[in-house]
């Protein structure tokens, strides 16, 4: 193996596990955070809280795309002059929206101050939204660029700040306006730090825009339109539930479905790593098309026995994890995250093929299809929600991601990268499927049985889940390369 081919290596290691670092301290925040806000405020608060941070996730929303084509584009650029232009055009569309929605978000706060009071929480959290638009470039920048380590560890420190706001200002039992500045006071942390960072190391990059740099701004513009309908679609998919189940059944019971949402969106979290990590690899220009085959085949393989995994610890052992985690009163909150599930089984594996199709520029013909999924998610979580209650409106959002992520997105992309969807698809996700969920379940009927919990339950499902992930890697693998083995 040669020098620059090991580098290459242990810089793909250690990026990964910056990112699984960055999941391991959020998933820190969130078991710290929502016990400590149900504990001082109750249910109701912790929705409210819930919903201003889904308001701020759809304010981001507006970079039309513009944050992961900026990556791309930076990892595809040839030198640094092309590299500057991207950068210099990605940041001068961003300032515009971000602008517009912190004078929202101020002119919302004084016009509602007086009269609401929605007025300071709904102005904070569209205006950390505006500021966080333009300051996403420098993410973007350090990303393309494969310095994911430095992008993380800012990410790391900024979250801890944040979680410990968090925390200081439920202690001391603060309004909803604080609460929310506090949540919002790591993403702006982390937003600052990488942009400097972005803007000082990286050679040549500026922020200014010339006139010869406007044919960069439509080319950077039409290109992000599909990849903005790939993640609007999942980000109204995302948050969509948290307005549904407000406006049908009020911030109690919102609180306790947010508690479900949090699980899935941790285990979401570890699923999707993998395929992040390896965008700026499959936008390198120099990777041959078996090569790109391979990368992609093994991301999937490994993100389906890494969902599963998780699913087998959730499915096993959730009942007594969520009772020590948040309490006996939110049990509820189980059913719902098992419905919820198919995110964590499908989103990883889907995700490869999505991220592979950003890098690549082959994602034609998605972008009326992922906003015709997102809003077909929403019509069928108020039918289902009205029909069923809030137990509906997550059985809406599994039937959504399951059609999508496990049947359209693949079917449509890993076809242009000579893949097929039944092989390299349906093979290592049914497989799985097939030796977890039976054993899973009947393992879960039993220990209900038993009704036996205590702390006993943390190392047992951490052993379960690696377990579990080691042994259908190894099982996938080897059915892999009898597959593709030469006659």
């Amino acid at each position: 193996m040669g020098n620059r081919q090991l580098h290459r290596r242990r810089g793909l290691i250690f990026a990964l596990m910056s990112r699984y670092l960055v999941v391991l301290v959020q998933v820190l925040g969130t078991l710290v955070s929502t016990p400590v806000i149900l504990a001082a405020y109750g249910p109701a608060m912790l929705g409210r809280w819930a919903l201003a941070l889904a308001i701020m996730g759809y304010i981001q929303g507006i970079d039309l795309g513009l944050g992961i084509e900026l990556a791309r584009s930076v990892a595809a650029s040839r030198s640094p002059e092309e590299r500057s232009r991207t950068v210099g055009a990605a940041l001068n569309v961003l300032v515009v929206p971000g602008l517009a929605a912190v004078a929202a978000g101020l002119g919302l706060g004084i016009a509602l101050g007086s009269t609401s009071g929605r007025g300071p929480w709904l102005g904070i959290a569209i205006g950390c939204g505006g500021l966080l638009l333009p300051l996403s470039v420098g993410g973007g920048v350090l990303y393309g660029t494969d310095r994911q380590v430095s992008r993380n560890a800012f990410t790391v420190g900024a979250t801890l700040i944040g979680l410990a706001a968090t925390i200081a200002v439920a202690v001391a039992h603060g309004n909803l306006a604080l609460l929310t500045l506090a949540g919002a006071l790591g993403p702006l942390l982390a937003g600052v730090g990488t942009t400097v960072q972005a803007f000082l190391k990286t050679p040549g990059v500026r922020g200014h825009l010339r006139q010869d740099d406007l044919t960069e701004v439509r080319q950077l513009l039409g290109a992000s339109i599909g990849v903005f309908a790939l993640t609007a679609s999942g980000q109204v998919i995302a948050y969509s539930d948290t307005f549904v189940v407000d406006a049908l059944f009020g911030p109690a019971v919102l609180g306790v479905y947010v508690v479900a949402m949090r699980v899935i969106g941790g285990l979401t979290s570890l699923t999707n790593q993998l395929s992040d990590v390896l965008l700026p690899r499959f936008a390198d220009p120099g990777a041959g098309p078996l090569e790109q085959q391979e990368r992609i085949r093994l991301a999937i393989t490994i993100a389906a026995c890494i969902g599963f995994a998780l699913i087998s610890i959730l499915i096993v052992f959730g009942h007594q994890l969520l009772n020590l985690w948040v309490g006996p009163h939110y049990q509820a909150a189980w059913g719902v995250a098992l419905l919820l599930s198919g995110a964590v089984l499908l989103n990883g594996p889907a995700r490869v093929a999505v991220v592979w199709a950003i890098a690549a520029s082959r994602r034609e013909g998605l972008t009326m299809l992922a906003l015709f999924e997102s809003f077909a998610n929403v019509a069928l979580s108020v039918l289902l929600g009205v029909a069923f209650g809030f137990r509906g409106v997550a059985a809406a959002s599994m039937v959504t991601l399951v059609v999508t992520n496990g049947w359209i997105l693949p079917t449509r992309l890993l076809p242009r990268g000579g893949l097929s969807w039944k092989r390299d698809f349906v093979r290592p996700v049914g497989q799985s499927a097939l030796l977890v969920l039976p054993i899973s379940f009947a393992a879960a009927a039993l220990l209900g049985r038993a009704s036996v919990g205590g702390w006993w339950v943390l190392p047992a499902g951490a052993g379960l889940g690696l377990g579990v992930g080691v042994g259908l890697l190894k099982w996938n693998l080897r059915s892999s390369r009898r597959l593709f083995a030469p006659t």
